[in-house]
């Protein structure tokens, strides 16, 4: 994800796998149109932030 989106780890309601191991969000309240995706590179340090 990058730095333009704070995120409430209640807020994510759904991971998508994306492109090149990548994840996308679907996050409560955010317009669809506008994809919220964890890069590669970020995708561990996600993973443990949402095993809190």
């Amino acid at each position: 994800m990058n730095r333009n989106y704070i995120v409430n780890i209640n807020a994510v309601k759904d991971i998508i796998v994306y492109s090149s191991s990548r994840l996308k969000l679907i996050v409560e309240g955010h317009d669809e149109e506008d994809d919220i995706v964890v890069s590669r590179n970020r995708v561990a340090d996600f993973k443990k932030w949402m095993d809190r």
